[in-house]
């Protein structure tokens, strides 16, 4: 194998690494607003392509701020959901708070893209699966010649 060859290799080898972990700028943070008022059930178990929002893009957030999404489970009766960017207000965790005639609450923030997700939609983002699989393609273009 040329020395050329092993560059670009090693090249590609590094940028993949570098982004299946999550390594490249991100201009923005994501997050998935909706809410079971308005969007029914969907909010709680929303697919992949609906309610990811840009934060900075959010009128409410102040984007030279930092931001996180957020998450609000509400039971009074019955469990509602509201999920939202927000500035940063603290710490990421949760804080349950327990109201007037039982009305529960519970407020969950974060500070990854779409971390305020059901745990089971959260899955490899679409531009790692996409990056990862053309530097696997031009490696195997660049073997074969």
């Amino acid at each position: 194998m040329s020395s050329r060859k092993s560059v670009y290799l090693v090249i590609c080898g590094i940028l993949g690494f570098l982004i299946t972990i999550g390594y490249y700028p991100v201009s923005t943070l994501q997050c998935v607003v909706c809410d079971s008022y308005t969007n029914g059930r969907f909010c709680a178990d929303w697919d992949r392509f609906s309610f990811i929002t840009n934060c900075s893009q959010v009128p409410r957030i102040d984007s030279s701020r930092p931001m996180a999404c957020r998450k609000i489970y509400q039971t009074v009766d019955q469990t509602t959901v509201l999920r939202q960017c927000t500035n940063v207000v603290g710490h990421d965790g949760c804080i349950d708070r327990v109201g007037a005639q039982g009305v529960r609450t519970r407020h969950c923030h974060c500070s990854t893209d779409l971390c305020n997700s059901s745990p089971s939609n959260r899955k490899i983002s679409g531009i790692h699966v996409t990056v990862s699989s053309a530097i696997l393609f031009l490696v195997a273009i660049f073997l074969r010649n």
